[in-house]
């Protein structure tokens, strides 16, 4: 089982953005069972022909209300360990997230 004494928090500098270079600010970071161990059902792509199809499809329940999720939003980079391990021990609610920063 994960646990906390598997994470180390450092901080640094952001350097200078070179030439041909951009700077990426997250905002959030999502946390999924499968980071455990990557299970693929099939491959997508084989499919391709079909995702006209399957977004109008998945327009029509989400405007119907026939799609439900759930988000739990905790916060704080000093909380990822403890976010990751809510997926373990069933405190999670929803899909889980870490709220990192505020947009600017």
């Amino acid at each position: 089982m994960v646990n906390e004494g598997n994470f180390e928090f450092l901080e640094d500098d952001v350097p200078d953005i070179k030439d041909g270079e951009f700077l990426i600010k997250n905002l959030y970071l999502s946390f999924d069972p499968a980071q455990r161990g990557w299970m693929e059902g099939f491959i997508v792509l084989d499919y391709m022909d079909k995702f006209p199809e399957a977004i109008g499809e998945f327009m029509q329940w989400e405007s119907e209300g026939k799609i439900i999720y759930q988000e739990d939003i905790q916060e704080g980079i000093e909380n990822a360990a403890e976010t990751l391990l809510r997926l373990y021990t069933g405190e999670n609610k929803g899909k889980q997230f870490l709220k990192i920063a505020e947009p600017e």
